[in-house]
């Protein structure tokens, strides 16, 4: 199972996303960081691998750029506010999961306001934020692979404030193949055929950003 799974619109900055995973992947091995058009193999039943992913990671990095919030489909709907976006349903399930979420911010973006989200994935506006600048990413990558190294413990031995022992994993299930149900008003996540329970236990980071 990855550590450290990316969420990203490709079309919102995409500089950032195959930045930083490749540099991730030079710090935690290519098996700890989780990138969806990287790590799923042609012909693999996306959902459950996309799932399966996420519920085995520790850390959900969501990369926000300028255009994150205002992004629209072809109907002219916000794609935040789609049920089935994938981007806001990878956040509702680390939130309710537990998954440290840590916002990254790219090259001035802002967090978005609370009444601008939809009410599943409003946490995310009360978690600390990081930043990635491409023009400073040579200070800002070693920033964040400082702060995750207290999660997740680099390849090649430890630095310094990396704990001797990793926290424990987030909760992960059995998920069926057909994808997962996110049951928004309890504090479980259950697959479509109620194999797995994952009790939510995550408490809300305020802070403000830099």
């Amino acid at each position: 199972m990855s550590e450290i799974f990316i969420n990203y619109r490709s079309d919102d900055d995409s500089y950032a996303a195959p930045l930083l995973d490749n540099h991730l992947r030079t710090v935690f091995g290519d098996g700890n960081v989780f990138k969806d058009s990287r790590s799923i193999e042609a012909g693999t039943d996306f959902p459950p691998r996309l799932w399966s992913a996420l519920m085995g990671s520790r850390l959900l990095l969501v990369l926000i750029g300028k255009r994150w919030l205002t992004l629209t489909d072809a109907s002219s709907r916000r794609r935040i506010d789609h049920p089935d976006d994938y981007v806001r349903r990878e956040i509702e399930a680390a939130l309710l999961a537990g998954i440290r979420v840590i916002p990254v911010l790219l090259d001035g973006a802002k967090l978005p306001r609370v009444d601008d989200l939809p009410v599943t994935v409003r946490g995310l506006t009360t978690r600390q934020a990081m930043h990635l600048r491409q023009r400073e990413s040579e200070i800002d990558l070693p920033a964040i692979v400082n702060e995750l190294s207290k999660w997740v413990r680099p390849i090649k031995g430890t630095t310094e404030g990396v704990p001797d022992q990793a926290a424990p994993s987030a909760a992960r299930g059995n998920f069926g193949s057909d994808g997962v149900y996110f049951e928004r008003g309890g504090t479980y996540i259950k697959d479509l055929h109620g194999n797995a329970d994952v009790v939510s236990g995550d408490k809300n980071v305020y802070g403000g950003t830099p």
